[in-house]
């Protein structure tokens, strides 16, 4: 039957901390959950499909939920209608060694490092039991550090793709090394972004707030080793790197930046900026130094393939404008 919706609502489910989502996008505030205090307890696609039609229904008479309007994501399609999930969201954990300047937990540090929540492989395993996992899976890991999961748990999770050759996307900080993940990697099967930030060690703790700078870069180096992508997503190691004004948004930190890259025979690069300083500047006129960044940035195009993403999409717009 073809009308307007998105895949999230007919074939997604977000393991988004304690509860099971149909959105990934505005993890606070959104209305749209399939259960609300999850606990790892094993999907019941009866109850999801009761909901999905209630959601279903009201997209069909032009009246979607107040979240929903105008979302980038809505797809006017002949939907398949089968239950089943192609898209699985795996945040249920917030452990991670990093403590960066930029990230939303780096308040309460030591409640989200100890925060115990359930293992996803139970669910993972119950729902490919019951054929309720279509041959076009996409795993992506982002919750946390996902190499510092308990008891085994990423690497299962990783071997999991492997066994079923579906695809996986990972972010990680890279201060763990994960055979398994390189495996997937040079399978073909995994797109991964680490988000290093800097070139310098000196720049690298002042973000990041470990001293783990050498550690990550040789980890990204053997990550590119394993990578395989011919340009497509799956096999490809992309290193990221946020602006954060004050710390990294000079020519010559991001020189420092490229020369890592180079050492690592890294071809990927991810460009964002640093989401609270961007909400809080968002509506002024872009300082001249971010605008010269930018283009400074895009001289790297041909030797990289360099891809703004997040708010670093708007300011290479602005750039590209002046």
């Amino acid at each position: 039957m073809k009308y307007t919706i998105c895949n999230e609502i007919e074939h997604a489910l977000f393991f988004i901390l304690d509860t099971v989502r149909s959105c990934g996008i505005g993890y606070n505030g959104t209305e749209l959950y399939w259960i609300k205090d999850y606990n790892g307890e094993l999907i019941d696609e009866k109850k999801i499909e009761e909901q999905r039609k209630i959601w279903r229904q009201l997209f069909l008479e032009g009246n979607p939920p107040e979240q929903c309007k105008n979302c980038h994501l809505l797809l006017n399609k002949d939907w398949k209608q089968d239950g089943k999930f192609n898209l699985i969201v795996v945040a249920h954990r917030t452990k991670c060694s990093c403590n960066c300047i930029y990230c939303n937990f780096k308040y309460k540090k030591e409640y989200w490092n100890t925060r115990e929540t359930y293992n996803i492989m139970p669910v993972l395993e119950d729902l490919e039991r019951r054929n309720l996992l279509t041959d076009d899976l996409h795993i992506s890991v982002s919750g946390g550090e996902c190499t510092e999961y308990p008891n085994n748990e990423f690497e299962d999770i990783a071997a999991f793709v492997i066994k079923k050759q579906c695809k996986m996307s990972v972010y990680s900080s890279g201060i763990n090394f994960s055979p398994t993940l390189a495996k997937c990697l040079n399978q073909g099967l995994c797109d991964l972004v680490i988000s290093a930030d800097s070139g310098s060690k000196e720049v690298y703790e002042k973000i990041k707030r470990v001293k783990k700078f050498d550690n990550v870069w040789n980890n990204i180096k053997k990550y590119s080793e394993a990578a395989v992508s011919d340009g497509g997503i799956y096999g490809r190691m992309t290193v990221k790197y946020v602006i954060v004004d004050g710390l990294n948004n000079t020519q010559k930190a991001f020189y420092d930046f490229i020369k890592k890259c180079r050492e690592a025979k890294i071809k990927h690069i991810r460009i964002a900026v640093e989401y609270n300083w961007w909400t809080a500047h968002k509506n002024e006129p872009m300082p001249p130094r971010l605008i010269k960044l930018v283009k400074y940035i895009q001289k790297f195009n041909k030797e990289f393939s360099i891809e703004p993403t997040e708010f670093g999409i708007a300011l290479f717009k602005i750039a590209d404008s002046q």
